[in-house]
């Protein structure tokens, strides 16, 4: 079997392949540590529209509550996170809600920014699980206070060429003994982005803080109730409807 791999990806192709598994395998075991003895709630973003225009009947038809309306990029980040923890963790702990549910009890991860997730508005706005990024609206861009910095998107003929994802790891305000997790990028490739950037973990947690203490160190201390979080932001690239692999451009504790 290593000899077809080698065959159809070449040697760098095959040794790119095999470090990026050891580095999932890797950031699952950190996943399932982070995320162990409590229940995970993935909070779904929506785009909130009561119904939807059907052009070839020319009316309107309503939208089922249950039925979010969430950008392509999301939607595969979600998937792709939903099956990673539901696969490593008991999959009766691991469920899917909207937004606006009120959940007062084990882990949360946020998907998508404040526009289109409640949570996140929360954790961000009220709480400042984040304290030095904040998003503007209706500009759509990412203000860092950290590095005096904005995040824009570029635009080619109406399309984002590429995107900022901005994942963010701390105590959970509404269930103290927990972590709440934001991924959220200015679209929904920067969203996806930082989905990948989670499930990827470990490749940021042998870095070091100011202090030179590792990130592992950080993300072990809010297992035990500790109140610094963990923000990593990336870029990648916006190739249509897919996201690309993001690069790590900052990791910080907060």
């Amino acid at each position: 079997m290593l000899g077809h791999l080698l065959a159809a990806l070449g040697v760098e192709g095959a040794l790119d392949a095999l470090r990026r598994y050891r580095v999932w395998r890797s950031s699952v075991n950190v996943l399932k540590s982070l995320l162990r003895s409590a229940p995970v709630t993935i909070l779904v973003p929506s785009i909130q529209q009561s119904d939807f225009f059907i052009p070839t009947v020319a009316k309107r038809s309503p939208i089922p509550t249950n039925v979010p309306l969430l950008p392509f990029p999301e939607a595969i980040a979600i998937s792709k996170l939903f099956g990673v923890l539901a696969r490593r963790l008991k999959p009766e702990n691991v469920r899917l809600l909207p937004a606006a549910a009120e959940v007062t009890d084990g882990h949360l991860i946020a998907i998508g920014g404040p526009s289109v997730n409640a949570a996140t508005h929360r954790l961000l706005e009220t709480h400042r699980l984040s304290k030095s990024l904040s998003i503007v609206y209706p500009d759509h861009y990412v203000n860092d206070s950290t590095l005096n910095r904005q995040y824009r998107v570029d635009l080619v003929n109406g399309n984002i060429s590429n995107d900022y994802g901005f994942l963010v790891v701390g105590r959970n305000p509404f269930s103290p003994m927990h972590v709440a997790i934001v991924c959220m990028g200015v679209w929904a490739h920067g969203t996806n982005a930082a989905v990948q950037c989670l499930l990827s973990i470990s490749a940021v947690a042998e870095r070091k803080d100011s202090n030179g203490v590792a990130v592992r160190q950080h993300l072990k201390n809010l297992q035990r109730g500790g109140n610094q979080a963990v923000t990593v932001i990336s870029e990648s690239k916006a190739l249509g409807l897919s996201t690309g692999i993001p690069a790590i451009l900052d990791v910080r504790i907060e």
